[in-house]
């Protein structure tokens, strides 16, 4: 087994798509960055007294407005609204926003980037039929699999590692130099959200595996995340058509995605009470059932694939 995992991993390492797609994650991972600087980055001195002024001015506009809307004879009820001092000064970003926003975006690059890479890493001997000479010098097809799965996760793993781990520092230097040595705390719950991430990308890498496996073709997974993205679209319109049912907010696989990565999903729905009013009603999805969804997906995944690989015809 030793061997087989050497091999694969030389085959891995050697394959210019994971270099390529590497540094585009890279690239992505360092936009970014480049985008939450100027999204967080904390208002000046300047700016701050600038905004105040502004708010100052909107208050004194708005309580014109609602007395001329008063005098005109309007509901009190449609003329009370003023401006938000949120609306003019923005607050700065907490360590913990910052570091939860910058695991989001690497998750979701890492895990494409490792499903593009996994999915070529197999289809590619299907294409070029280097498998079936592979697996004349070793037949043991289990084996052989599971010696290519291993080097799939530990390559979307390392993938991850490296794409976090950008994000990361970076994220610490903005606030570092934003709020200082005292800010850099109260960011616990959203460190988990780097670990998940990390076994979401890993997952990701596997599961682009054993679709290339299962279809032996390199676009069957790039084709089943696009059919998986268009029947949830198409559920959401039925859903605006006829209503929305609580199971359906739960099987989503995006849904409990989010639940699984973030630790939680929530969100709420209108629901037709008895009387004829609307009722609003509140969906929740925990980690725990989040993981035992996706957990349950990728373990029929992998079985299909161990299946096919080892009954298929391999030319």
């Amino acid at each position: 087994m030793s061997r087989l995992l050497k091999a694969e991993l030389n085959r891995w390492f050697s394959r210019r798509l994971w270099w390529a797609m590497l540094l585009g994650a890279v690239a992505m991972a360092l936009l970014v960055l480049l985008g939450s600087s100027q999204a967080y980055q904390p208002q000046t001195p300047a700016q701050i007294a600038q905004a105040e002024r502004d708010y100052a001015e909107a208050q004194q506009q708005a309580e014109q407005e609602v007395k001329n809307c008063i005098d005109a004879g309007q509901p009190v009820e449609d003329c009370a609204w003023m401006p938000q001092r949120s609306d003019f000064v923005a607050e700065p970003p907490t360590y913990a926003m910052l570091v939860g926003t910058g695991a989001q975006s690497a998750t979701l690059i890492g895990a494409l980037a490792a499903l593009v890479v996994a999915a070529s890493f197999m289809g590619a001997e299907f294409k070029s039929g280097s498998l079936a000479t592979w697996l004349t010098y070793v037949p043991r097809r289990v084996q052989v699999f599971a010696s290519k799965a291993v080097v799939v996760v530990l390559g979307s793993a390392l993938l991850s590692v490296l794409v976090q781990g950008l994000t990361q520092v970076g994220m610490l230097i903005y606030a570092w130099s934003w709020l200082g040595t005292a800010g850099l705390h109260g960011a616990g719950d959203e460190w988990g959200i780097v670990g998940r991430g990390l076994v979401v990308t890993a997952a990701s890498g596997l599961l682009g595996y054993c679709l290339a496996t299962l279809f032996g073709s390199t676009i069957a997974p790039l084709a089943t995340l696009l059919g998986v993205t268009v029947a949830q679209w198409m559920a959401g319109i039925i859903t605006l058509l006829v209503g929305v049912a609580p199971w359906l907010l739960q099987v989503m696989p995006d849904n409990n995605l989010y639940a699984f990565t973030n630790g939680h999903f929530e969100t709420t729905y209108l629901e037709r009470g008895r009387s004829g009013e609307e009722v609003e009603r509140l969906v929740q999805i925990g980690l725990g059932q989040a993981s035992l969804y996706l957990g349950c997906l990728l373990t029929i995944a992998v079985a299909s694939a161990l299946w096919s690989f080892t009954r298929r015809e391999v030319r």
